[in-house]
């Protein structure tokens, strides 16, 4: 049920950080990282490279700086024949 809700938080944001998921899903950021690990593995979410922290300050918080991309299905055809609304376009960032 959790992967679930987190698919879904991905697919309607596009793109998320470990932190933002955390907080906007209630569930601890050790337990997420397993299930993006699964997501990437099928090919469902891609890691996207770790930004350079902002200041070099070292004050942010790690899982900030950890951010994940919706990449959808693979087999994109199929989820669209039944009518899911995974491979619809990318949004842009707000």
């Amino acid at each position: 049920m959790i992967l679930q809700l987190l698919q879904t938080y991905l697919r309607e944001r596009n793109i998320a950080s470990l932190a933002q998921m955390e907080a906007s899903l209630g569930v601890p950021a050790d337990a997420l990282q397993g299930m993006l690990d699964l997501l990437e593995r099928k090919g469902r979410v891609e890691k996207m490279p770790r930004p350079q922290r902002c200041h070099g300050c070292s004050l942010c918080d790690g899982n900030a700086l950890d951010f994940y991309r919706w990449q959808g299905n693979p087999g994109g055809a199929t989820c669209r024949a039944a009518g899911a609304d995974c491979c619809r376009a990318e949004r842009p960032l707000s």
